[in-house]
């Protein structure tokens, strides 16, 4: 014969969600977290729950982030209070800011355009932040002339010290220029 055997977890619908400690927006929190009023969880969730905030923390600037998730009974057994507890650590902080440009940072114009770049040594390096800077820097070359310009940044983190490589292939400088 055949044996099925079914294990059985029970789902419990999230009645409120609670937040405790955290420096990030508890809406962009709970995004990250994939959780929110009347979803289901089950015990399995609840580490997920805890790696997926952990991580935006990661990536907004915060390595020592550490998460902890408690789901508190409430009068119906069917549903439960999510306790997120956060504690953010010390924020990983820029310590130097360089540009690698290519073909040279010396072409006229080119050396203002960079020092616009949004994030500057010891601000946090935040990778939505990054992002967003390397995006507004590539759209300023572009508007200046440098049309196949490309932009991206690399965080190395070596011990405490924290480098910020912000990577610019800004191509050939176009000017158009008519005549009669």
């Amino acid at each position: 014969g055949v044996v099925l055997r079914l294990k059985v977890v029970p789902r419990r619908i999230v009645a409120s969600i609670r937040i405790n400690g955290g420096v990030l927006d508890a809406e962009e929190s709970l995004r990250a977290a994939r959780v929110r009023n009347g979803a289901e969880v089950t015990a399995l969730d609840l580490a997920s729950i805890a790696r997926r905030l952990q991580a935006q923390y990661v990536r907004r600037g915060y390595p020592a982030a550490a998460v902890r998730i408690d789901a508190i009974d409430t009068d119906d057994p069917l549903r439960v209070v999510l306790l997120l507890d956060i504690v953010p650590g010390e924020p990983r902080r820029i310590d130097k800011r360089r540009f690698l440009v290519w073909p040279s940072p010396k072409v006229e114009g080119l050396e203002e355009v960079l020092s616009s770049y949004a994030v500057a040594a010891t601000e946090r390096a935040d990778e939505d932040d990054l992002t967003a800077a390397d995006r507004e820097l590539e759209k300023t070359l572009r508007i200046r002339g440098w049309h196949r310009s490309v932009v991206s940044h690399e965080i190395r983190a070596a011990g405490p010290r924290t480098d910020l490589l912000v990577d610019i292939k800004a191509g050939p400088l176009v000017r158009l220029k008519f005549e009669g």
